[in-house]
């Protein structure tokens, strides 16, 4: 009994001491002030993510996305395309090879729209929605505009916790269902 006790009061601590990692020291919850904190510490680990072929990931403090409980997720761009995006067959190039480098590191399709990697094409939320062998992440890799003139294609990566995103999608899809029953078509 007294072992059963022991165990009862450490359980909570392990747990407490356990945070998912979004990116690097990028963690789940993480408070603005730490994760800033974070990025500015490492910097150069965030500005220079190399998948290979020449596709070179990027993020700053700004696309970090925050909610109530801290970090949520991460926004990653091309190196060097904010503003001027990367053409059609490059951002074509760099959505196929963004996906073979994350299904070589175990993540699964979770969903694959029909023109995920069409960047005239596609008009969706969700593009190409990838999980993690662990589930504790998705990657959602979709093509977008550059914000400059908003007329040039590029490619956009966001890192989330899994539980985080499952909530997001799974309401989304409630409330699709439910104007459809209350539709009267």
């Amino acid at each position: 009994m007294k072992n059963f006790l022991i165990l009862l009061l450490f359980i909570p601590l392990v747990s407490v001491g356990q945070s998912v990692s979004l990116f690097k020291g990028l963690s789940l919850g993480m408070s603005k002030k730490d994760a800033k904190k974070e990025y500015k510490s490492n910097k150069s680990a965030y500005d220079n993510i190399d998948i290979g072929n020449g596709w070179i990931w990027k993020t700053t403090t700004q696309n970090f996305y925050l909610g109530k409980n801290g970090l949520e997720g991460i926004y990653f761009y091309q190196k060097g395309t904010l503003l001027s995006g990367l053409g059609y067959d490059n951002t074509v190039a760099c959505l196929n090879m963004t996906k073979q480098f994350f299904e070589n590191l175990g993540y699964t399709e979770f969903y694959k729209h029909k023109w995920w990697n069409a960047p005239v094409n596609f008009s969706n939320i969700y593009a190409l929605v990838m999980v993690s062998s662990d589930e504790a992440k998705i990657a959602h890799i979709f093509p977008t505009k550059d914000s400059g003139s908003g007329k040039n294609h590029t490619a956009g990566l966001i890192l989330y916790e899994y539980n985080k995103f499952m909530d997001g999608y799974n309401k989304r899809r409630e409330s699709i269902e439910k104007k459809q029953k209350e539709s009267g078509f």
